[in-house]
Parts: structure tokens; sequence; C-alpha cells
């Protein structure tokens, strides 16, 4: 909630949303993040609720609205609660870019991922639901796209299974899977070929992460497939990009 009202503060151009979330006004605005935030409230009380935590933020910027600056003579007012102050302590020295990949990972956090991308945008009767899918598909290619170039770098642009380096098929993979910006960590990733990647999302592939050896479902072992059974996961020079085993592990249910 309140790293929403900051974003809302800090990004707010002459007193409208920031221009990044696409909509014409506040209650707009505050709709979108309803139904990651709502926690069971109704839709007035939650505009109440993330109106207030943005007026928290208000007088700590000068884009315009006042805020605070009414009523107080101080440059900026003091945090009024402790989740306040760590949103300020957190944010204020991160980049715009950074702030805008996590608000729009946090509106799209419960959609990510959910039915076919005809299914997610198409909806008549809905149009906040749809911009919300918009703001989360959004989001997800542009954190996409940096996880994948941290990956090629760290795997030396090759395959962690095959050794394939033709970088048109190659795709960063997650690990667990991505549910936000803070899962688009290398040591969470695997850089993969295609055809692997969907292999490994259905567990058809899996890494043991105990050997860090491939291992094929059986069903597939005597298919073209079979050469990587068993065969050793290649792994970034840098041993503090390796892929985190404890991931493995909840991600194979152990």
């Amino acid at each position: 909630m309140y790293l929403a009202g900051y974003a809302m503060a800090r990004a707010c151009v002459d007193g409208a949303p920031p221009p990044w979330l696409g909509v014409g006004g506040w209650n707009e605005a505050y709709d979108l993040f309803f139904s990651a935030l709502g926690q069971g409230r109704s839709g007035k009380t939650f505009r109440n609720s993330l109106k207030n935590a943005r007026d928290s933020f208000d007088g700590f910027f000068q884009n315009g609205r006042v805020g605070w600056r009414q009523s107080s003579k101080v440059d900026r007012p003091p945090a009024p609660n402790r989740q306040v102050d760590l949103i300020i302590k957190e944010w204020n020295a991160r980049s715009d870019a950074e702030l805008r990949e996590a608000v729009l990972g946090l509106i799209g956090g419960e959609t990510a991922g959910a039915g076919t991308e005809f299914e997610q945008m198409f909806n008549p009767h809905d149009e906040t639901d749809a911009r919300r899918r918009v703001l989360a598909e959004v989001a997800r290619r542009q954190g996409q796209s940096q996880f994948r170039r941290q990956l090629l770098q760290a795997y030396g642009g090759a395959c962690a299974v095959s050794g394939c380096n033709v970088q048109e098929v190659l795709q960063a993979a997650h690990i667990r899977p991505y549910t936000g910006p803070h899962r688009n960590v290398v040591t969470n990733g695997l850089l993969l070929r295609a055809d692997l990647h969907t292999l490994f999302d259905l567990k058809m592939l899996i890494i043991n992460p105990t050997t860090m050896r491939v291992e094929i479902a059986e069903e597939l072992r005597l298919t073209g497939y079979g050469e990587f059974h068993l065969k050793p996961l290649r792994l970034p020079a840098d041993k503090i990009q390796h892929p985190d085993k404890a991931a493995l592990r909840t991600s194979l249910g152990m």
C-alpha cells in the first residue's frame, strides 16, 4: 500500500497520476491496485486508504501537489509512521525506472501468467481490469528483457543445458515462478534454449540440486532429448551467479 502511495506522490505530474499508469484520474489509478491490495476492503474504503497513503508522501516532493505544505511552514513533514520512513529511506535513492518496474509488478502480481494473452487483455466490460493486465504485461516484458541480458552475460551467451549459442533461441527461465521484479535475479534463473525452457517449465527436464546435473523425464529418454540426461549443468564462471540450490529444491517440491 505505502509503496504504491509513494510512487503516485513521487511520479505524479502537475497533480495528475503518473503518466505510465495510463489513466486519466486518481480514482482510476487507485482501482488498478484494488485486486492486489484490496484485502477485503470495499472499493470506496480502499480508494480512501490508498489516497491517505499517497498523502503521507506528498510533502516530500514538489511536483504539483502541495499536500502537507498547505498547512505547514516546514520544508517537509516528519514521517507520520515507521512504514513511511522505511519507504523513504529505501526508495529515495533508487531510480524512477526501478520504482516504475516495482509498482507495475505489484499491479500485475496476481494476474501474471494467468490464461492466454487474449483472455487477459479482452474484457469489454471491465476497462480497469484490462488496463491492469496491460501494465502487468509491460512490467513482465521490461523485467524479462533485463533478466535475459543478465543471464546471457552470466552464461557466456550459451544454453546452460545444450551449450547452444544462437541467441535468437535462448530464453530466460525462472527457477521459482515470476511473481514480481524481485524474482528477476540471476540466481533464480537459467539460460535455456526455447524448447528446453518448455520442458523445464513442464518438469520434464529438471536440475538435480544435489548433483547439479540435468535429469530428463523417462518418457523422453529415448528421444533426442535423452542425450542431456545426467549431463552436468553448464554453470556461470562466477560462483556468486550459480543457480540457487534452495530455489531448485523449492521448485521441485523438496
